[in-house]
């Protein structure tokens, strides 16, 4: 699994919500110039690149600038100008086309894909649903629930 990690609810006029990935989520405001503090929800380090097309709260922006600041990215996107208005943007989603996302090789998924989904032994035992994927170190770790019980995978 990698890459963008979950569908998007937030989408242009005319869009589906499945139609739509979110890759980042605005943490606040860095400096006084409109620049963002990202937490990416994507494993490409190109989705940020200056030139990026991306979509915030359904509104097509490029990415002017980014560089990488400890967990998150700073990235100054031409829709934002000034600090007032990347501090109203806090909690806002960054968005792609689900078409835009780049194919994975066979027997690997997006997050997105996997969120939701029924598991099952090999011997034909319901376990749950992926509630959620944590990333806690090298392995990836889902979160199933069934009822009230919750199982690590």
């Amino acid at each position: 699994m990698t890459d963008d990690a979950s569908r998007n609810t937030s989408q242009p006029p005319g869009e589906g919500a499945g139609d739509w990935v979110v890759v980042g989520r605005v943490i606040g405001p860095w400096g006084l110039k409109g620049d963002l503090k990202i937490e990416p929800d994507t494993d490409s380090p190109k989705r940020f690149a200056p030139d990026s097309a991306l979509y915030l709260n359904g509104q097509a922006t490029t990415v002017a600038r980014s560089r990488k600041s400890r967990q998150a990215i700073v990235v100054k996107l031409d829709l934002v100008n000034d600090r007032t208005h990347a501090e109203s943007l806090r909690g806002a989603l960054l968005t792609i086309p689900l078409a835009d996302l780049e194919p994975l090789p066979e027997g690997t998924f997006y997050h997105f894909e996997i969120v939701d989904a029924d598991v099952w032994t090999e011997t034909g035992q319901f376990l749950g649903r992926v509630k959620e994927i944590l990333q806690p170190g090298a392995h990836d770790v889902y979160v199933v629930v069934q009822g009230d019980r919750e199982v690590l995978v």
